[in-house]
């Protein structure tokens, strides 16, 4: 099996083939986030930062304005702490959201190399 996939991997001209990411990169983006919202719609750290947030934004309007609507304002020390804290809870979600899309790419990697038989 070794030899076999060394062979097709040399076969491969990486110039010229096209792959699913380069024929269909809408949908394999749109399967990507479902199977990751699949995962994470148990997580329930996720769900409370996702809670948090929109409390944050919920207590401060302008900082919805601004985060949302992109409006530029003048905003306050609060206001400006209170972004700060979102950044910080956003990169806790984006933690989360790599780590189901890593897990769901091994998944889809198993699942490949099984039908390839080289597994």
């Amino acid at each position: 099996m070794e030899n076999y996939f060394k062979e097709f991997i040399s076969s491969l001209d990486c110039e010229k083939e096209t792959n699913i990411i380069d024929e269909c990169e809408d949908d394999v983006r749109d399967y990507l986030e479902t199977k990751k919202m699949e995962i994470l719609q148990g997580n329930l750290r996720y769900k409370e930062l996702n809670k948090e947030i929109e409390k944050i934004k919920e207590d401060n309007p302008n900082v919805r304005n601004f985060i949302e609507n992109r409006e530029i304002i003048e905003l306050s020390k609060d206001e400006l702490q209170a972004i700060l804290d979102i950044a910080d809870k956003q990169v806790d979600l984006n933690i989360l959201e790599m780590r189901a899309i890593f897990k769901q790419s091994v998944k889809e990697t198993i699942i490949f190399l099984k039908q390839l038989k080289l597994l």
